[in-house]
């Protein structure tokens, strides 16, 4: 499970040092696919997964914690989920059954 640390700065001096922690669960996905940890980021989450050619399957915004329904006609295979927001960009490598 990736963490990573946002330092809010206000004129040089950090005002808060927290650690987010995000779970995209489960891999292989089926039929959803859930974000959790969202709300430490305090900012809309920007999501976008694609296949192994990089084609855009599903995206969206998420704001909280969040279950993407995954399409039924998705065929079995490597993707990825790009997960975006001001403070924080990862990729995760997931499988579908």
């Amino acid at each position: 499970v990736p963490s990573f640390i946002v330092v809010k700065v206000n004129g040089g001096e950090p005002l808060a040092v927290e650690q987010a922690i995000l779970e995209v669960f489960p891999n292989p996905m089926q039929h959803e696919l859930s974000i959790s940890g969202i709300e430490l980021l305090n900012e809309a989450l920007h999501y976008r997964l694609s296949d192994s050619q990089g084609r855009t399957v599903i995206q969206g915004t998420l704001n909280e914690n969040a279950t993407i329904p995954v399409r039924s006609d998705l065929p079995r295979g490597m993707y990825f989920i790009q997960l975006n927001s001001g403070s924080f960009s990862e990729t995760f490598k997931l499988l579908k059954n």
